[in-house]
């Protein structure tokens, strides 16, 4: 990673200041997540690690509950918020960067997502190794985000995503009841639809079912507050 100021620019004029954080209560700030390289349905609607929204929320998973992910979330000070933000900016994450580990074939992909002065900066590391300096900062952060705590209360979604997965085979479990797949988005993490909570509430425990007769596993994941659409999963 480049850091953000070269020595002699420090001595002479300093670090740029970051621009100001995100003030809007439901703008994310800063995210990370991971993805496995070879993973299973769930993995890909997982909620991310970390995520710091402008009023100060950090949202972050919560356990399994049937089919539904949940989500928790705690509030944090702004001052330590700011601390958060501008670290990310000085260690250089205000820039799109792409890392690659061709030592390793399968395993996993980081990614960190910076929004900053009306902009949005992903940094993508794929299977980053400890002893490899370009993933030292990305690590770290990912530590320190892990270290973020404080009261963590059950995050209530207003909207939840339902993913689907199917291999095509038939299915004697119960039908869907709910708007079918067969108009669902495609997104990275599988079919995807999005529904008011209320409306998932009756199909939470279960996790398959039939659609048409033919088997679907589905996984519900609480929609964190930026994001809109079924687009916003990937």
């Amino acid at each position: 990673m480049r850091l953000r100021c070269l020595l002699p620019v420090v001595l002479l004029v300093g670090c740029a200041s970051a621009p100001p954080i995100p003030a809007d209560r439901n703008a994310l700030v800063l995210r990370l997540s991971e993805v496995p390289s070879m993973s299973s349905h769930v993995d890909s609607a997982a909620v991310p690690e970390f995520s710091l929204y402008g009023d100060g929320r950090v949202l972050r998973p919560g356990k399994r509950d049937g089919a539904m992910l949940t989500a928790e979330e705690i509030a944090i000070d702004p001052d330590q918020a700011e601390a958060l933000y501008s670290a990310v900016h000085d260690a250089g994450f205000d820039q799109d960067a792409e890392y690659s580990n061709p030592n390793i074939i399968d395993g996993s992909v980081i990614v960190l997502t910076l929004n900053s002065g009306g902009r949005r900066y992903t940094t993508s590391a794929a299977n980053p190794e400890e002893d490899d300096l370009r993933f030292g900062p990305l690590l770290d952060f990912r530590q320190r985000f892990a270290e973020v705590s404080g009261q963590a209360n059950p995050y209530l979604p207003s909207k939840v995503f339902a993913v689907g997965f199917t291999s095509g085979s038939p299915s004697t479990a119960p039908a869907w009841p709910l708007r079918s797949f067969k108009q669902a988005e495609r997104s990275n993490a599988g079919l995807c639809l999005l529904f008011d909570a209320a409306e998932v509430a009756a199909v939470a425990p279960r996790s398959t079912w039939s659609v048409d007769g033919v088997s679907y596993d589905v996984v519900l994941r609480p929609a964190l507050p930026d994001e809109k659409s079924c687009a916003d999963l990937g």
